[in-house]
């Protein structure tokens, strides 16, 4: 897997709670790349479900 840097703006509440579980769980960068790579495979199933059921956008 290769890996690309790149900025991102946030919304400060939710960079403060992504610090906080940082400081007991992991690092922030760790967290953030999780959720990215969560938020890609969710699109990947929405495309995916969408072409099996004919629609642009599938509905969970």
């Amino acid at each position: 897997m290769t890996l690309q840097c790149v900025v991102v703006y946030v919304e400060a509440q939710d960079l403060a709670i992504i610090k906080e579980a940082a400081s007991s769980r992991a690092v922030e960068v760790e967290i953030i790349r999780e959720a990215i790579h969560l938020a890609a495979m969710r699109v990947r199933r929405r495309k995916t479900n969408g072409a099996l059921l004919g629609e642009q956008d599938a509905v969970e």
